[in-house]
C-alpha cells in the first residue's frame, strides 16, 4: 500500500469508525464514498484547506447522511477558530450517528467551551446512559455543573460515580473541595472520615480531617486526629511541628515547647528547616511563647543533632548572646569561623562578645579581618584603634581613622573618632593635628563635656592658650558638675590661670566626687596648696599621691625636696 495513502488512512480512523457500520450495512455508503473521503482528508492534511473543505461539501452533496464529513469540516472550522460554525456541523454528525462517542466528546467541549452548559450536561448525562463504566464522563458531567455554579448537581453526580466504582481518593476528595467552597464543613468532614475508614494507615487523611476540625472549633477531636499521625508515623519529625503550632494556638506553651524539643531532635528533620521554624517562634510578636532559656535550649538540641552545620552554630551563638552569656557565645561564634573564617555575622558578634566580655588579647587579626571584608563598617575602626592606641602605636592609630573617616556616616561615631584623633596626634606630639582636631570634634558636639575636658588639659600640658583652656574646662564641668576628672581639669586651669583659691575650691570638690584615689588630683591639690603658702599640707598630699600611682615625672623630686617644681 502507497506509504502516504496508510498515514491518510490512520488519521481517518476516529472518523471512520462510526461511519464504516453504515457502510458495511448499507449499500448506498460504498467503496466510492469512502475514496472521496480519503481524498478529502489528504488535501486537509497536505494544507491545501480550502480544497479539502470544498470536497467535503462536495461530498455532503452527493451524500446527505455522511456524518464523517461532517465531522471532518467541524474540525478544520476549530482549528481556523470557527467555533460556532465547528458546533454547527458537528451538531449534525451526532445528529446523524448519536451513538459515537467522539461526536458527543467534542461536542460536550465545544458547548462547554461557549458556556452552553446545558446542552453539555445533556451530551454527558447521554454518555453515561451508554457507557455507564466510564469514569471519566462523570468527572465531566461533574466539572460541567461546577462550571454552571451549581455545586449541588456537580456533588449529585460524584455521588452516582461512587456508587458505581466505589469509595476513591480522587471522587472523595472532589466532593470534599465543593462541600468546602459552600463552606459545608460537616459533610466535608463526613467525606474525609470515609478515606480515614478505608485508608486507616494513610496520615495524609488525618492531617485533613485535624484542619477541618480545628477550623470547626472541635480541637479535641484535632488532637485525636494528630495523636493518630504520630502512632502511624512515630518516627515523623513532623507531627510533633504540627502539635507544637496547635497547642501554642491553644494557648499551652509548656506543652507547644515539648512537642517542639521532640521535633528538632530528630535528625530526619533538616536543618534549615528547623532554623526556620526556630527564626519564626522567636520573632513571633502575636502569641509569642518561647523564653530565652527555652531558645537556649532549642539551639543546644539543634547543634547536637546538626554538630558540623555553620547556621546551627550560628543559631546557638546568637541565643546564648541574647541570653548574655557572652562566653559561651564567642566560643560558638569561634566554631562558627573555623567551619567560615569570612562569615560576616560570626566575625561581628565574636567581636561583639569579646569585647563585651573585655577579652581583646586576641581580637586584632579579626578586626583586621572585618575591616578588609566589611570596609564600611566603622565601629570596627574604631575598636581596633582602641587596641592600638592602648598599645601607644600612636602613628598607625592615626592612619588607620582616617581611613575609618572616608566611610563613616554616623555622626556620633565620626565624633568619637575625631576624638580619638586628637588623643593620638597629642601622644604623637602633633599638636596642630591634635588641636584641629579636637576643634572638630567640639563642633561637631559642642556638648561632648569629655572633648572639652580633654582638649583643655592638654592645652595646659602644653601651657598653651590657658585662658582658652580655662574656658573649655568651664564648659565641661557645666556639662557634667559631678565628675571628678572635669573638676580636676577645671581646678588646674585656674591654678595655671593664677586663680589659686578658686582653683582650690574645684580641686576640693574633685577629691569629693572620687578623686581621693587619684594620684592626679592628689598631685594638683599637693601643688595649689604649696602655692597658697600651705607647704606642709601640700607634702601630704604629694605622698598620698605617691600612694596611688607615680603621678608626673616631677612627683618624685617634689617630695624628695619638700618644694613645688613645674
Amino acid at each position: 500500500m502507497n506509504r502516504k495513502l496508510f498515514i491518510i488512512l490512520l488519521f481517518l480512523l476516529p472518523s471512520i469508525i462510526g461511519f464504516s457500520q453504515t457502510i458495511i450495512d448499507t449499500a448506498a455508503y460504498n467503496a466510492k464514498l469512502t475514496t472521496l473521503l480519503i481524498e478529502a482528508k489528504k488535501e486537509a492534511l497536505f494544507g491545501n484547506m480550502e480544497k479539502g473543505i470544498q470536497k467535503f461539501n462536495d461530498l455532503i452533496k452527493k451524500y446527505p447522511s455522511c456524518d464523517a464529513a461532517y465531522y471532518e469540516l467541524a474540525k478544520i472550522s476549530d482549528s481556523k477558530g470557527l467555533i460556532y460554525q465547528s458546533i454547527s456541523q458537528l451538531s449534525k454528525a451526532y445528529k446523524i450517528d448519536s451513538l459515537n462517542k467522539w461526536y458527543a466528546q467534542s461536542l460536550g467541549q465545544l458547548y462547554q467551551a461557549t458556556g452552553k452548559y446545558d446542552s453539555t450536561t445533556l451530551i454527558y448525562s447521554n454518555l453515561i446512559k451508554q457507557f455507564p463504566n466510564n469514569p471519566d464522563y462523570y468527572y465531566n458531567l461533574s466539572n460541567t455543573y461546577i462550571y454552571a455554579n451549581d455545586v449541588k448537581s456537580s456533588i449529585n453526580t460524584y455521588n452516582k460515580a461512587e456508587k458505581k466504582f466505589g469509595i476513591t481518593e480522587d471522587i472523595v476528595l472532589e466532593k470534599y473541595k465543593l462541600y468546602l467552597s459552600i463552606n459545608d464543613t460537616t459533610n466535608a468532614i463526613k467525606e474525609i472520615e470515609k478515606l480515614t475508614v478505608k485508608f486507616p494507615k494513610e496520615s495524609k487523611y488525618y492531617s485533613l480531617l485535624a484542619r477541618l476540625y480545628n477550623e470547626q472549633g472541635n480541637h479535641q477531636k484535632a488532637e485525636w486526629c494528630y495523636k493518630t499521625i504520630e502512632k502511624i508515623n512515630p518516627s515523623d519529625p513532623y507531627i510533633h511541628i504540627t502539635l507544637s503550632e496547635f497547642y501554642k494556638e491553644r494557648n499551652n506553651p509548656k506543652k507547644a515547647f515539648e512537642e517542639l524539643k521532640k521535633g528538632f531532635s530528630s535528625k530526619n528533620l533538616e536543618s534549615d528547616f528547623k532554623l526556620k521554624v526556630f527564626e519564626q517562634y522567636l520573632n513571633d510578636t502575636i502569641k509569642p511563647f518561647l523564653r530565652e532559656k527555652d531558645a537556649v535550649e532549642l539551639s543546644e538540641i539543634i547543634v547536637a543533632t546538626h554538630p558540623n552545620d555553620l547556621k546551627a552554630m550560628l543559631v546557638r551563638g546568637n541565643a546564648l548572646f541574647i541570653h548574655k552569656k557572652y562566653k559561651e557565645s564567642k566560643d560558638y561564634f569561634y566554631k562558627a569561623l573555623a567551619i567560615d573564617s569570612v562569615n560576616v555575622y560570626a566575625l561581628d558578634y565574636f567581636i561583639r562578645s569579646s569585647l563585651i566580655l573585655n577579652d581583646t588579647s586576641h581580637l586584632e587579626p579579626f578586626l583586621k579581618k572585618a575591616i578588609r571584608i566589611l570596609p564600611n563598617n566603622t565601629y570596627y575602626f574604631y575598636f581596633l584603634g582602641s587596641m592600638l592606641f592602648s598599645k601607644k602605636e600612636y602613628s598607625n592609630v592615626i592612619d588607620l581613622l582616617q581611613n575609618g573617616l572616608l566611610t563613616a556616616t554616623n555622626n556620633q561615631l565620626k565624633e568619637e573618632l575625631y576624638l580619638q584623633l586628637a588623643e593620638a596626634y597629642y601622644y604623637n606630639k602633633q599638636d596642630s593635628l591634635s588641636t584641629e582636631y579636637y576643634r572638630k570634634a567640639i563642633i561637631f558636639n559642642p556638648k561632648n563635656a569629655m572633648a572639652l575636658n580633654n582638649f583643655s588639659y592638654h592645652l595646659l600640658q602644653r601651657n598653651k592658650d590657658l585662658q582658652g583652656a580655662l574656658e573649655l574646662a568651664e564648659q565641661a564641668v557645666g556639662l557634667a558638675p559631678n565628675n571628678s576628672n572635669n573638676l580636676d581639669t577645671y581646678a588646674w586651669a585656674l591654678y595655671k590661670n593664677s586663680k589659686l583659691k578658686e582653683a582650690k575650691k574645684e580641686i576640693k570638690k574633685a577629691i569629693k566626687k572620687g578623686g581621693k584615689k587619684s594620684d592626679t588630683v592628689l598631685e594638683h591639690y599637693g601643688d595649689i596648696l604649696y602655692k597658697l603658702g600651705e607647704t606642709e599640707k601640700a607634702l601630704k598630699y604629694w605622698k598620698r599621691a605617691s600612694k596611688f600611682g607615680t603621678g608626673s615625672e616631677l612627683l618624685k623630686q617634689k617630695i624628695e625636696q619638700h618644694k613645688l617644681i613645674e
